[in-house]
């Protein structure tokens, strides 16, 4: 039950107007390695999941065949097919003002020989080819539809793919267009995932528990990643906008991981683990969350 909750949590962060002319698509710059470099900047957060590694081991596996049988979002159905044989997907999002997540982008790397080509075929029956898409890549659209449906697929020769909802498409053709973001948010390649996330304005990131409620306020920009052994191992680094708020922000966090013994022994040797590490502007975080936690949240 543990193991398949977390790979339904993994997938389901994938539910988070028209793609614009193909007239300029024909310039894209060769440095498109991955369909990672199609991610635009505008996102808010991206997460990447080593699908290979989660591949190998069974009831991971088995836990996101029975999460592709369920009723979950158009985006994520739409990409389920290619995961299969993949060596990473990367999930990026922006939060909406309304609190709506279905806004995003999945990028899927290609997890085969370099020599193997990937069948060019739209998801869909309702999307159609651009004639004018660069050389060794193939580029499908349809109409705009909901909010948190695809409505842009590239496919990159021997990488992988990508999908867009209506928000991001244009985002990503811009990207296909001129070349990869230069700061674009890229999550570190370690753990079985990895994550990267600035907020703006006022908000804090997605999925923030109350729990560490404390930490949000001045933040950012995170980046960190998830190990699983015998237990998820959390490392993440947070940057605050002054080093008054990141102290702040220790105080804050300290005092509530103090309370989690309350909750039970599983909790007692969760808050025992926390490590919050300042350095100015910058915080260290790292903990052990047993997995009787994530049973409960099952």
């Amino acid at each position: 039950m543990r193991s398949r909750w977390i790979t339904a949590w993994v997938l389901a962060l994938a539910s988070c107007g028209s793609p614009r002319s193909p007239s300029a698509l024909a310039s894209a710059k060769p440095e498109l390695l991955s369909p990672a470099d199609l991610l635009p900047n505008d996102l808010d957060f991206v997460i990447r999941v080593d699908s290979e590694r989660v591949g190998q081991i069974p009831v991971f596996a088995e836990a996101a065949r029975e999460l592709a049988k369920t009723n979950t979002s158009p985006l994520l159905r739409a990409v389920a097919p290619a995961v299969g044989g993949s060596s990473a997907i990367f999930v990026g999002g922006r939060l909406m003002a309304d609190g709506f997540r279905g806004d995003g982008v999945v990028a899927i790397e290609q997890g085969v020989s370099a020599d193997d080509k990937r069948q060019a075929a739209p998801v869909g029956p309702a999307f159609r080819p651009l004639a004018d898409s660069p050389p060794h890549t193939s580029v499908f659209e349809r109409p705009a539809a909901e909010r948190d449906e695809p409505v842009l697929e590239v496919v990159l020769e021997t990488r992988g793919l990508v999908l867009a909802t209506p928000a991001e498409a244009d985002a990503v053709l811009r990207v296909l267009r001129a070349g990869p973001d230069r700061d674009r948010l890229v999550p570190p390649v370690r753990g079985l995932v990895s994550f990267a996330g600035k907020v703006r304005g006022t908000r804090g990131p997605a999925g923030l528990s109350s729990v560490w409620q404390g930490l949000a306020d001045g933040l950012v920009q995170y980046m960190g990643s998830v190990e699983a052994d015998d237990a998820f191992r959390v490392e993440a680094d947070l940057t605050y906008a002054s080093a008054a708020q990141a102290e702040s922000a220790v105080k804050a966090a300290s005092g509530k991981v103090e309370r989690l013994g309350l909750f039970g022994p599983a909790f007692r040797s969760m808050a025992d683990s926390v490590r919050l590490t300042q350095n100015g502007q910058a915080i260290r975080v790292r903990a052990t969350v047993p997995f009787a936690i994530v049973a409960t949240l099952h």
